[in-house]
């Protein structure tokens, strides 16, 4: 599978994502259920639909989410960053960055090895991957929730140091 027809079938799944969340709003259903279900209805439906069996030589590559996923989630995440709150909060948020995803690395990472067979290096990186990334699900949530704005702006900050 070349790189266009990646590119294809992700702007396709996302796009669908989309429609996703415009109809959870819709149901008032949770975005994530219907994402889930979504994905059920297309596994179901492939034996019986012949274009969605391109789906089975779809993999996502590592240079998919490095650079196509990461980067937009981390640019939403400090998009609205102001340097002066940055600066006011200085301690707080290196107290809770740095800590925080060292052990959420080592959780992690020491999770993995001992049940799988994996060299320690690739699932610490692994972990490391996902202890950087987790806040912008969490800065999501806050959103949703309405939780203080400088609660937000705590957690937005570890994006950023990471």
């Amino acid at each position: 599978m070349n790189l266009s027809e990646i590119l294809f079938i992700t702007s396709c799944l996302l796009f669908l994502a989309m429609v996703i969340a415009s109809l959870s709003r819709l149901f008032v259903m949770p975005y994530t259920v219907m994402l889930v279900v979504l994905g059920l209805c297309i596994k179901l439906a492939e034996p019986y639909v012949q274009f969605l069996s391109v789906l089975n030589d779809f993999h996502i590559t590592s240079e998919l989410v490095f650079f196509m996923f990461l980067p937009a989630l981390i640019f939403e995440a400090s998009l609205r960053i102001d340097a002066r709150e940055l600066l006011q909060n200085i301690w707080p948020v290196l107290l809770l960055a740095i800590p925080g995803m060292l052990i959420s690395m080592a959780l992690v990472g020491f999770g993995l090895w001992t049940v799988l067979d994996v060299n320690l290096a690739v699932v610490m990186l692994f972990g490391a991957l996902i202890s950087a990334t987790d806040p912008v699900a969490v800065i999501a949530i806050f959103k949703d929730l309405g939780i203080a704005k400088r609660l937000t702006l705590l957690g937005r900050r570890r994006i950023v140091i990471q």
